[in-house]
């Protein structure tokens, strides 16, 4: 330091407060945390999944679901959210397995994702990788598709799939992301369940292709699901 000049004291800078909760308990932890997963701090969670469980068992909905802003599915609670706006996930889910051949239970689904799979709390739904996750832990053969060329192969009979992708909206600007169920049709067609939220209908097109097309939709993952017995290639 130069004779005769006063150094220049600066009180640390705090660091964030993410960065703050990460040195605490590290990234994954913080990461675990923040989607409603963390095993370690249970409590640190802002909902209860015993007391949706116990909620949400009062809906009994019938197969399939199309429009989960519609009726009673509209009220079921997913994290701090409910199912008129991010419940997309969890109703694909419950229509894959019933396509299936299964009888499932929507509230125990929930009850699932709520433990290992909402992102923030269940507020931006759920995260469209624990879809997959979901099923191979049941014991399904499950493809997964994220390349733009291979989105268009048709289904056999015996495949179901679940489809998460951007849609866009005024302006043609991606507006958020969506999740459906999908089933094989003659000919090549298939038939989208819960296409929109408050429209109770499901929507066929001619192919794969011609849905994505139909509205300029963006892909992001396909998931093509076949009972292990199948013995159709996936």
């Amino acid at each position: 330091m130069a004779k005769g000049k006063t150094a220049i004291v600066r009180p640390p800078r705090k660091p964030r407060l993410g960065r703050r909760l990460a040195g605490a308990w590290g990234w994954q932890r913080f990461a675990r945390l923040a989607s409603g997963r963390s095993s370690e701090r249970p409590g640190l969670r802002l909902f209860s999944p015993k007391r949706h469980y116990a909620r949400n068992s009062a809906v009994a909905p019938a197969f399939p679901i199309n429009g989960q802003a519609l009726g009673p599915v509209a009220r079921m609670k997913l994290g701090l959210s409910r199912f008129a706006r991010t419940g997309c996930e969890v109703v694909a889910t419950y229509n894959a397995l019933a396509a299936l051949g299964e009888r499932p239970d929507l509230a125990a689904i929930v009850r699932e994702y709520e433990a290992r799979g909402v992102m923030l709390q269940g507020l931006m739904g759920v995260n469209p990788a624990a879809v997959g996750r979901f099923f191979r832990r049941r014991g399904y053969r499950v493809r997964t598709l994220t390349d733009r060329a291979a989105f268009g192969q048709p289904l056999a009979a015996s495949q179901v799939a679940v489809a998460s992708y951007w849609w866009v909206g005024p302006g043609r600007v991606p507006a958020g992301v969506h999740t459906v169920a999908i089933l094989p049709r003659a000919r090549g067609g298939v038939e989208v369940l819960n296409r929109y939220n408050d429209r109770d209908r499901s929507y066929v097109f001619s192919s794969l292709d011609a849905f994505w097309q139909a509205e300029g939709l963006t892909p992001i993952v396909l998931y093509i699901l076949q009972k292990p017995e199948s013995r159709e290639a996936i």
